[in-house]
């Protein structure tokens, strides 16, 4: 069972606490339990019950990551409906380039039972046009989401008071 709670940092935290939610505990640490093993992934910014209906949307939501002096990759996990369950920085990368692999991505999707996600990142140039690289990371999370049943809606590029939606250029179908 995952127990949301908010913490001072405004961080929510999903904690796991019951056996279904992990795997088995090895036989050689047997002072370990399953009932005190608990999984954390930290987001920022969740907000319960809200609905993603645009890229514009995802845009004004993480507006504050234009202003960064490096690349970052978040990822916005949604249930069925597009609300959200969960926002997370994936990756904190140089100033031209952010590189992660997917299962990064897709770790917090399944521990949070979110069927979509949205990815986001910054171009601290302030220029969102996707470059090359930008289109081919998209391409191989969209090739994973297909394998592994959480469907990928959008990547979009925030710049200076502008972004780019990689679906609405074409290249996520």
């Amino acid at each position: 069972m995952y127990k949301h709670k908010h913490s001072e940092e405004n961080f929510y935290i999903a904690e796991c606490k019951t056996p279904k939610c992990i795997n088995k505990v090895p036989d050689k640490l047997p002072d370990i339990k399953e009932e005190n093993i608990r999984i954390k992934i930290e987001f920022i910014k969740p907000v319960p019950q809200y609905q993603i209906r645009s890229p514009a949307e995802v845009a004004d939501l993480m507006a504050k990551i234009s202003e960064r002096d490096r690349e970052e990759l978040w990822a916005l996990y949604l249930d069925i409906k597009n609300k959200l369950t969960g926002v997370e920085m994936v990756c904190r990368g140089s100033l031209t380039k952010c590189a992660t692999h997917p299962r990064e991505i897709f770790k917090a999707a399944y521990l949070t039972n979110s069927s979509r996600i949205i990815l986001a990142h910054n171009h601290p140039t302030g220029d969102p046009e996707p470059s090359s690289e930008d289109v081919l990371f998209s391409e191989r999370i969209k090739k994973a989401s297909k394998y592994l049943g959480i469907k990928l809606l959008d990547h979009i590029i925030i710049g200076r008071d502008k972004y780019v939606s990689l679906r609405a250029k074409g290249y996520i179908q």
